[in-house]
């Protein structure tokens, strides 16, 4: 019976526990998830940056700019999904399907105020303003366009990397 100690056996036990992880598909879903990050992170603010000339939409909420951003989250071993995040879907799609023009605002919203003889009185307040129309940018097309051409490749590079580290 031999018996392995030392550096060596700590090697070993380290590629056991690398093989287990490939075997059970841990491994798998982390470089997944990994991947997935990477082309939420790169490949959409590239097509962001294509359209607009940087990842913000100015003055799209109270002249405070929103951050036009993606995140990717895990479903499993074979499956992730990657879509904007929080506060970009209104202008995603924007962006995706543009915006339809006519007068903003015929009534924009409702207030109170009392009077001396007939007490609290609600009336109508009337914003005008005319939005024009703007065309579609199809961002997000281009994003999932350039999610296929890439993630492939780049879940490839992440296997085989992942490989090369377990068998040496």
């Amino acid at each position: 019976m031999a018996v392995v100690s030392g550096p060596d056996a700590a090697k070993l036990a380290r590629q056991f526990r690398q093989m287990r992880d490939e075997l059970d598909g841990s491994a798998q879903a982390a470089r997944l998830k990994a991947v997935a990050n990477d082309c939420a992170r790169r490949d959409f603010r590239e097509a962001v940056v294509n359209d607009l000339g940087d990842t913000s939409m100015s003055h799209w909420w109270r002249r405070k700019p929103i951050d036009v951003t993606a995140f990717a989250k895990s479903l499993g071993t074979t499956d992730a999904m990657v879509a904007p995040s929080g506060r970009a879907l209104g202008p995603i799609r924007v962006l995706e399907d543009g915006r339809q023009g006519g007068r903003r605002g015929e009534i924009s919203g409702f207030r109170s105020r009392m009077t001396k003889t007939k007490g609290r009185r609600i009336y109508a307040t009337k914003f005008r303003a005319n939005s024009g129309a703007t065309k579609a940018k199809n961002t997000w097309s281009e994003a999932v366009v350039l999610f296929n051409r890439r993630a492939p490749s780049r879940l490839r590079q992440s296997q085989l990397a992942g490989y090369r580290k377990t068998w040496g």
